[in-house]
């Protein structure tokens, strides 16, 4: 049994209507799931500012999370000689400092603490290397 071409064209335009509302049903669920999400993330940020009110923290809006608070300036000046004239690169948390030899220079606290450390380290390798090159 032969379709006629009006039984196509019919057909056709049938199967095209019921793609037109299938593809409506997606835009509206897509819709809905659009502003489910940004609901979502409202409810979230409103949840994370009610902890940080709770722990004593300032609210925000996420344009400073993760930013260290500012931190307290030392002023120190590294050793420069002759074997010496590098500048010293620092690293702490992730940020880098390179700091000049022979010149007094004002650091943060921390990048002072990693440089106090590694001078540290290098005395007590240079006492044990001295103790056990007689042996």
């Amino acid at each position: 049994m032969a379709m006629t071409h009006e039984e196509k064209d019919k057909l056709m335009a049938e199967k095209d209507a019921q793609i037109a509302e299938l593809m409506a049903q997606l835009e509206e669920k897509d819709s809905a799931k659009a502003q489910t999400d940004s609901e979502k993330d409202a409810q979230i940020a409103e949840l994370m500012a009610q902890l940080k009110a709770a722990k004593g923290e300032h609210a925000t809006d996420g344009a400073t999370e993760g930013v260290e608070p500012e931190e307290k300036n030392v002023c120190i000046q590294l050793y420069k000689d002759e074997k010496i004239v590098n500048d010293q690169e620092v690293f702490v948390n992730g940020h880098p400092y390179l700091i000049q030899r022979g010149i007094q220079v004002d650091v943060p606290e921390s990048v002072a603490k990693v440089l106090h450390y590694q001078q540290r380290m290098r005395n007590h390798i240079a006492a044990y290397n001295a103790k056990h090159a007689d042996k």
